[in-house]
């Protein structure tokens, strides 16, 4: 077919038959879109087999933190008695102790009726947990 095409073309004496050995074929249209099929399901297969993989491993993975979470709350809770105490720089920064001091202060002003500052310090602020 390809000589035919290039001996119309004017040269007959250019071979390219060997360069063009996969259009001789002995499979027919059939047979290869069947090849063909069967390698997409093939492809496919394996993506749905690794999908599936990754869900599995997700799920699995999942429930490991879930109860390495759920052992880390227990174990808070058993040290925890009820009060917590809030002394961290990042939790109890300097404007939130003076806006505590300066309510604790109004409010025994206002009971007391003086005018002069309370004869107590304020030197830790714990935060207490409802036990419901």
């Amino acid at each position: 077919m390809i000589n035919g095409i290039i001996s119309a073309a004017g040269g007959a004496d250019f071979d390219l038959s060997k360069y063009f050995d996969w259009f001789n074929s002995d499979y027919s249209i059939g047979d290869a879109a069947l090849i063909a099929l069967m390698g997409i399901l093939f492809v496919l297969l394996v993506l749905v087999v690794l999908v599936v993989l990754l869900v599995v491993f997700n799920k699995v993975f999942g429930l490991i933190e879930k109860k390495a979470t759920s052992a880390e709350k227990k174990k808070a809770s058993k040290e925890d008695s009820g009060v917590s105490d809030m002394s961290s720089a990042s939790e109890n920064d300097e404007e939130v102790v003076a806006a505590i001091t300066a309510a604790i202060s109004c409010i025994y002003a206002e009971e007391s009726g003086a005018s002069q500052p309370p004869p107590f310090t304020v030197r830790r602020i714990r935060q207490v947990k409802n036990s419901k």
